[in-house]
């Protein structure tokens, strides 16, 4: 694991010290035990392994979930009295490519039932609930009982996106594709942006937690340069790659 998102960790500790935070890796979840997290094992698509195993140990256990390079700078305390909390994970493409006109009507609700919106999803990365909550138990239970060979897990972001997936499900519970909080049935809440933030967010403004995406999901598509970057991040190195960076960039 890259330093920094050690330091994540170390994070939530120093913040949140009376909460018990549990790893869960190969030691703690057995991935062969189903079919989908089995085969993207064994063709490096971590990603889906993670998206497997969080839905069984959320619907299990309850609790926040939180990617390992989500930075945290709020306690958690004030959110936890629902059944379900996340954030709504918005991307500058929503607008660009006019989202809302192309699957939307007028109050934010999908023209065709079941359908994924692109580029309005929810932040998978931080998400919450309480044990035995019902949509996350569906949701553990499509993944565990979805067919795949290892072709489909290799190629996984062509048939399920963990985050549109979630947000299809919560439209059963009155979520709209609107940026705003909403209170949704059962006890759901749904945050707009400003709370949770993630990289590629068009809202540059976070109060509570930062989700850096620096994902190893898909690792043979980056470049060079984020490929170096995480090599020195692992070797807690990449304050002084970056700065050498800068160097570099002034000379040229």
């Amino acid at each position: 694991m890259p330093k920094s998102q050690r330091d994540c960790i170390k994070g939530w500790q120093k913040l949140m010290p009376d909460y018990q935070i549990m790893r869960w890796n190969e030691s703690n979840f057995d991935y062969n035990k189903y079919k989908a997290s089995k085969y993207a094992y064994e063709v490096k698509k971590y990603a889906l392994v993670s998206d497997v195993c969080r839905y069984n140990v959320l619907a299990e256990y309850g609790g926040i979930y939180l990617d390992t390079d989500v930075e945290v700078f709020q306690r958690f305390d004030r959110f936890l009295d629902c059944n379900f909390f996340s954030g709504i994970e918005l991307y500058y493409e929503f607008d660009a490519e006019h989202i809302s006109e192309k699957y939307l009507n007028e109050d934010g609700t999908p023209k065709e039932k079941g359908i994924d919106v692109p580029h309005m999803e929810i932040l998978t990365s931080s998400m919450a609930c309480y044990k035995g909550n019902e949509m996350i138990c569906k949701i553990r239970d499509y993944y565990n009982t979805v067919e795949v060979d290892a072709d489909k897990a290799l190629h996984y972001r062509d048939w399920v996106n963990n985050d549109r997936l979630v947000a299809r499900h919560l439209t059963e519970y009155g979520f709209k594709y609107k940026n705003e909080t909403q209170h949704l049935e059962n006890g759901f809440v749904v945050y707009g942006t400003g709370l949770f933030g993630h990289e590629f967010c068009d809202d540059h403004h976070y109060e509570v937690s930062y989700h850096h995406n620096a994902t190893t999901g898909d690792s043979e598509k980056w470049s060079r340069s984020r490929k170096m970057m995480f090599f020195f991040d692992k070797l807690g190195l990449l304050q002084v790659y970056n700065r050498l960076r800068k160097l570099k960039g002034k000379n040229d």
